[in-house]
């Protein structure tokens, strides 16, 4: 009689529990739901073919912006109002999470195929993973569907500079996948509204170009009663900075996205066809051996050895007609192409002047230094 008992109450509790559960969970894909009884799935295709990340490019750097915009909706139906919360979850992460704890997106960008390249994920300007709470079927107090359209829209991938970068091919089977989930919070119940993947490839190409010593002879010159004038100066003599073996600046992706169907990618508001991307750049930065008194007019100043010319200095400038070049700062130089190899010439000109009252007679030697910033 004893172990009848027992048996009979505990029935009666799992039976009540299971009742409570099903009153309580009052959400599903409706009969209109475009996915039928399940999520939105989708593969997003990754699509810049290749890009071209510069040495000098700063690490925090977005090198690749991808925006997707998914077609398709998700229709609940639901018995009254529901409270939830929404979750966008990467539940799978093939390559782990990076050291990056940088701006921006300090740990939570992940590693990719390509070293010195992580990848962070985002929604509405918030950073995977994340929740918010939302309300479903809001105000009703009978069944009703609710149809939920921007849950995932836009969906944005961002390829970040996190360290050295080595040339090699990021994979879309190694980044993250996504899942958003919402949960009911009364019953816990939880629904899955979309799973999306990453497929397609990049590559990525990181290079230098060969760049020589440059030798420029300003030859003698006449200071007869040994005065000159304020700001006298010689004939310019041509020279160019010759950047030889290059690789192919295949450009970077400033700002992408792609809409399901499209077949565009859209930069900055104006849209190319897809595997476009922003052009890279080369910059320059001249910076003097032995200093400079009038940096913002392009002077640099002799080595000043014993015997020395004094009361002159070097100036250079852009070819006729262009302006000087400031000392110490970068200035962009010549326009890159796709074509692996190629050689690029950043044409200058020098020419002694005038700094000082008196100039004395002597060697006139100086050294810059050039350096090229690849981005």
């Amino acid at each position: 009689m004893i172990k009848r008992n027992i048996i009979s109450t505990l029935i009666a509790v799992f039976c009540l529990t299971s009742s409570s559960l099903a009153w309580s969970a009052m959400c599903g894909y409706a009969p209109s739901n475009s996915s039928g009884n399940g999520p939105l799935v989708a593969s997003i295709p990754l699509q810049a073919s290749t890009i071209t990340v510069g040495r000098d490019v700063p690490l925090g750097k977005e090198v690749l912006r991808q925006t997707f915009q998914v077609s398709g909706k998700i229709d609940l139906q639901c018995d009254r109002e529901v409270w939830a919360n929404i979750q966008y979850a990467l539940p799978t992460i093939p390559l782990g999470k990076s050291s990056w704890v940088g701006s921006p997106y300090a740990g939570n960008v992940y590693k990719t195929d390509v070293p010195g390249i992580g990848v962070a994920i985002t929604h509405l300007g918030t950073v995977m993973p994340s929740n918010r709470d939302m309300v479903l079927c809001s105000g009703n107090v009978s069944q009703c569907t609710n149809t939920i359209t921007s849950f995932v829209n836009p969906i944005v991938l961002s390829f970040i500079k996190i360290g050295e970068v080595a040339p090699s091919t990021i994979s879309g089977a190694s980044l993250p996948t996504i899942r958003v989930d919402v949960t009911e919070k009364e019953s816990g119940n939880r629904i899955t509204l979309g799973s999306f993947s990453y497929v397609g490839a990049v590559n990525v190409v990181s290079a230098t170009c060969l760049t020589p010593d440059v030798p420029v002879n300003l030859g003698s010159h006449q200071i007869g009663a040994g005065t000159l004038g304020p700001e006298k100066t010689t004939p310019f003599v041509a020279f160019d900075i010759v950047l030889s073996n290059c690789p192919a600046f295949a450009g970077y992706a400033a700002e992408q996205w792609s809409s399901a169907g499209t077949g565009q990618i859209c930069q900055e508001k104006a849209c190319m066809p897809s595997g476009m991307s922003a052009t890279n750049s080369l910059r320059f930065r001249l910076d003097p051996m032995y200093g400079s008194d009038f940096p913002t007019k392009g002077i640099v100043k002799l080595d000043g050895v014993e015997g020395s010319a004094t009361g002159v200095g070097i100036e250079i400038s852009r070819p006729a007609g262009g302006s000087v070049v400031p000392i110490g700062t970068f200035v962009y130089g010549p326009g890159v192409t796709g074509v692996d190899g190629a050689t690029y010439k950043i044409p200058l000109r020098a020419r002694y002047v005038q700094t000082e009252s008196k100039v004395t007679p002597g060697p006139a030697n100086s050294s810059v230094m050039f350096t090229i910033d690849y981005q």
